[in-house]
């Protein structure tokens, strides 16, 4: 039977599927033999270069995600808006718990002069330093109820596109040792709370903050010959002492297998250890209102920083807003997010990327924060109701900031809408009259990442920095 032709594309996959594997095995026998860090990420990232030229030139433009996905619906507002709250001297809706006074211009204006954005007392001391790279709209069509799969990430409603972050995992631009994970809200082994499309590609790796660590205790140290070759070649630029035991563990694979325990042990120090989150801290510690939430952020920066991980859902699960019916009750999860999200952005942009020392991770991640609808904006006291709108927070060094879109006050009371969502022109971000897509927000998301297969005409260009 004639062995089948590979198309060009099969090859180029199994080019980088390959990379990756070596990186990953090779970074664990050199973390077995004692290699510091710093040298082993520089060494194994020159062998694959030299071993697979064609693979890290593909791969060339490292880039990871953050989506924060939140249930059961989140009005962002609370976060960031346009400036129609700041002619109102009273709270107005449970869903943005400010006076308008209290709501504040930042100095960065967004593309266009309308598209400025007006962070709040729960958002201005923690995101106003990264203002510049803060977007958020709600001027989008809602589409559906209660749903796991948002319909922004599956290309529209019924599209069943493949997810952004299942895209950028497959490709794991940074050649990390776990593509992607998901953070779990719920206790262990419970459901996701928040899906993804997957369309036949691999799905990301459920974590919870509680066994996270768990996942880098366990050494796979088998190398093809050539591989073997390249690494006791390398052991020539090493200690004398770290070049034996790389030759030891080569020798006898094997027994290094065998003694699995031993094996954890050394392993722990570089990953499992270097993987405690006491240093990150309060906030993402774990205080404020959504503890595990923080914690998985945590876990999530510090495995980046050791590009152990590329890229991450961490679910944040808000509870049931319906209930949530005044300011007082509302205005602690808008704090507690803010104040993450900062030193999310404050850690990314001090901590060098483990996959091109010459940047920081900030270069290459992009955080999104998104729900399945955002809320009806009643008044006080009022359910607060499913949908009225679809909302996106993004952050990061391509996203340009400003709020997009605008409101309007209905002067509705009871169970009347309190606001009203308008959009933005794509181009220019200015406002208008007419709602956005979840389809144009899909195509945006991918563009950010450099993901294949984007629409260009779809793009909300105003959201992206030219370079």
């Amino acid at each position: 039977m004639a062995k089948k032709k590979l198309t060009w594309d099969e090859r180029d996959r199994q080019i980088l599927e390959s990379r990756r594997r070596f990186m990953r095995n090779t970074s664990l026998i050199l973390a077995s033999a004692g290699v510091a860090s710093a040298t082993r990420l520089n060494l194994v990232d020159e062998l694959a270069r030299k071993m697979f030229p064609a693979a890290y030139a593909a791969e060339n433009q490292i880039k990871r995600m953050i989506f924060i996905g939140v249930r059961a619906g989140f009005p962002v507002i609370g976060i960031g808006s346009d400036g129609t709250f700041r002619s109102h001297n009273a709270v107005q809706t449970p869903n943005f718990p400010y006076f308008g006074n209290q709501v504040a211009p930042t100095e960065v204006a967004g593309v266009a002069g309308d598209s400025r954005l007006h962070l709040t007392p729960a958002s201005s001391p923690h995101l106003a330093r990264h203002a510049e790279n803060l977007a958020i709209t709600q001027g989008v069509q809602t589409q559906g109820g209660h749903v796991s799969l948002f319909n922004f990430w599956q290309g529209g409603a019924g599209q069943s596109q493949t997810s952004p972050i299942i895209d950028l995992a497959e490709r794991n631009t940074s050649g990390s040792m776990i593509p992607g994970v998901h953070f779990l809200s719920n206790n262990p082994g419970r459901n996701r709370r928040v899906t993804h499309q997957l369309n036949g590609k691999a799905d990301l790796l459920t974590v919870h903050e509680q066994n996270f660590t768990d996942n880098f205790k366990r050494p796979s140290l088998l190398l093809t010959h050539q591989e073997t070759e390249k690494v006791l070649a390398a052991a020539a630029t090493l200690s004398r002492r770290q070049a034996r035991r790389i030759q030891g563990i080569v020798d006898n694979p094997m027994v290094t297998a065998q003694r699995h325990h031993r094996g954890a042990e050394m392993l722990q120090v570089d990953y499992s250890t270097a993987l405690g989150i006491n240093d990150m801290g309060n906030m993402l510690n774990g205080s404020g209102p959504h503890q595990r939430f923080g914690r998985s952020l945590a876990y999530t920066l510090k495995a980046m920083s050791l590009n152990l991980v590329n890229s991450a859902t961490v679910e944040l699960n808000v509870g049931d807003w319906h209930g949530l019916r005044n300011d007082s009750i509302t205005r602690p999860h808008y704090e507690s997010v803010a104040e993450k999200l900062g030193l999310a952005a404050d850690y990314l942009k001090r901590t060098p990327d483990p996959a091109n020392p010459d940047k920081r991770l900030w270069d290459s991640t992009l955080i999104a924060v998104g729900s399945e609808f955002t809320r009806l904006d009643r008044d006080f006291n009022q359910d607060n109701g499913d949908g009225g709108s679809q909302g996106i927070l993004l952050l990061g060094p391509n996203v340009n900031g400003g709020y997009y879109g605008e409101f309007n006050f209905t002067g509705g009371s009871g169970r009347t809408r309190v606001l009203s969502f308008r959009g933005f022109d794509p181009e220019t971000g200015r406002k208008r009259n007419e709602l956005n897509t979840t389809t144009e927000l899909y195509h945006t998301l991918n563009a950010l990442l450099d993901n294949p297969g984007v629409n260009r005409s779809l793009v909300w260009n105003a959201f992206v920095k030219k370079t």
